[in-house]
């Protein structure tokens, strides 16, 4: 999915970037997960690319969050999809848990890379067992493709 923005805009001349980079690369597998759960009081988005990991005693998901216990700490997928879920609400989403994924699209939680270790583990490696290849990748649909 491609975004455009604005860089500049002086009424007569117009300077806009259009990102076109993909998140996933090949070979995606999805499955639809039952519910992502939105438990806080205010509408989420949640964005295509979002790392995402599943609370064990609900089955339900949400974005991995490396410093929890309930089970969310472990990846069970990259979000396919832009969602808006109202506060308190639930979606059925899809998640991709195969294939090649853009290092540079995915989103963590807060301070979260693809180089934190849970349980002695880089995300990085857990999201191989799972079948999702990280690919580190050149981005060359900048303005000045550097």
């Amino acid at each position: 999915m491609s975004s455009q923005s604005v860089v500049f805009n002086n009424g007569q001349q117009a300077h806009v970037t259009t990102e076109t980079s993909k998140i996933f690369l090949w070979n995606r597998r999805s499955v639809k997960v039952a519910l992502l759960n939105n438990s806080s009081y205010n509408a989420v988005q949640y964005l295509e690319g979002q790392v995402m990991g599943r609370i064990s005693a609900t089955g339900k998901v949400i974005p991995l969050r490396s410093w929890a216990t309930d089970g969310s700490q472990n990846p069970c997928g990259i979000l396919i999809g832009t969602t808006l879920i109202d506060a308190g609400e639930e979606a059925s989403v899809f998640l991709c848990d195969d294939g090649d994924v853009s290092s540079s699209r995915l989103i963590f939680q807060g301070p979260d890379t693809l180089d934190t270790p849970v349980g002695g583990i880089q995300l990085r490696d857990q999201l191989k067992r799972l079948g999702v290849k990280v690919i580190d990748s050149v981005e060359m649909t900048g303005f000045d493709n550097a």
